[in-house]
């Protein structure tokens, strides 16, 4: 992937998110509803080729790889991962 860049991001909808053990970063949630998963994209500056895939679940999240979120990695809806595919492809402009 490409050195990507803060402005293009936010442009796309991405917002700033702070975690403590995470640090600042960009985030775009992935699901429309309040289901019991959410999909987010993460970004951080200081990484600009690298875009995380995380899955928050109930009660902690987990950070999956692009090929198991692909796969359907515990049943991913395909608008999900649609809407992650039209993401990335305005990113290789």
């Amino acid at each position: 992937m490409r050195d990507l860049k803060r402005e293009e991001l936010l442009e796309l909808g991405f917002k700033e998110g702070y975690r403590y053990a995470l640090g600042r970063f960009l985030f775009l949630k992935l699901t429309d509803d309040d289901g019991d998963i959410d999909y987010c994209l993460r970004w951080y500056e200081d990484t600009p080729k690298i875009m995380l895939i995380d899955l928050f679940l109930l009660d902690s999240f987990k950070t999956i790889s692009e090929e198991e979120f692909l796969k359907g990695y515990i049943s991913i809806p395909k608008t999900v991962i649609e809407k992650y595919k039209e993401i990335m492809k305005k990113l290789e402009k």
